[in-house]
């Protein structure tokens, strides 16, 4: 059984108050966080006041009025990642965060269609499902549980077919932390900035074990 994932991914989604304008590849580039070149070269898709997305070689970063994403599914660039929020948003001190969350996810290429039938039936079994739906299938199953440490926020898991790879499965972890109240230097900007220093790794090594154990649950 193979456990190593054939595609991995990782996005960081901070919740607050954004100007979306604001985030654009000059004003990273500006203040240093990105290359000059870098900022040159970035595919810009969108700026507006409600939304601005572009694209680098290896991260994509998306703002709405209410949400920030910034999402990678090059390994090497996980934590070049991570130090890019943790460096936007040492400038940025006054903005208004309310949570962080840290989602791994990850593609298995399973050995047939029918191994992934087994694995969703080991998930959904058929006999909870047979009386109720003709051929029915799992598409989408999501578990959503209490942190396993002191700070507010859950843990969320969700499987689903994969849509990149042939046989395989999707697997997310989203580990979600909510701030405890605001900082006196910026409503909640510090504590959500320490919150995604000081659990990144053990948030990436649960994440992960997590569904390794789900792939060894399904045993296929």
């Amino acid at each position: 059984m193979k456990l190593d994932a054939e595609i991995r991914g990782m996005s960081i989604v901070l919740l607050g108050d954004f100007n979306p304008k604001i985030f654009q590849p000059a004003w990273f580039g500006g203040h240093e966080l990105i290359r000059p070149t870098e900022a040159d070269e970035a595919e810009v898709e969108i700026v507006h006041s409600e939304v601005t997305r572009f694209r680098l070689d290896w991260v994509v970063l998306q703002v709405t009025c209410d949400r920030l994403v910034v999402e990678t599914v090059q390994d090497a660039f996980f934590e070049a990642s991570r130090d890019l929020v943790l460096a936007t948003f040492g400038l940025l001190g006054h903005t208004p965060l309310r949570s962080v969350g840290i989602n791994m996810e990850a593609h298995w290429r399973m050995a047939s269609a029918e191994a992934c039938q087994r694995f969703n039936r080991v998930l959904a079994p058929e006999r909870a499902w047979q009386e109720l739906l003709d051929q029915g299938e799992l598409r989408n199953l999501t578990m959503r549980a209490a942190r396993p440490d002191h700070h507010g926020g859950y843990v969320q898991v969700q499987v689903q077919p994969s849509r990149r790879i042939e046989n395989g499965i999707f697997l997310n972890v989203n580990d979600h932390y909510d701030a405890a109240k605001p900082s006196a230097t910026g409503p909640g900007a510090r504590a959500v900035m320490e919150i995604l220093r000081e659990n990144w790794e053990s948030s990436r090594e649960r994440s992960l074990s997590m569904m390794e154990q789900l792939v060894r649950y399904g045993d296929f």
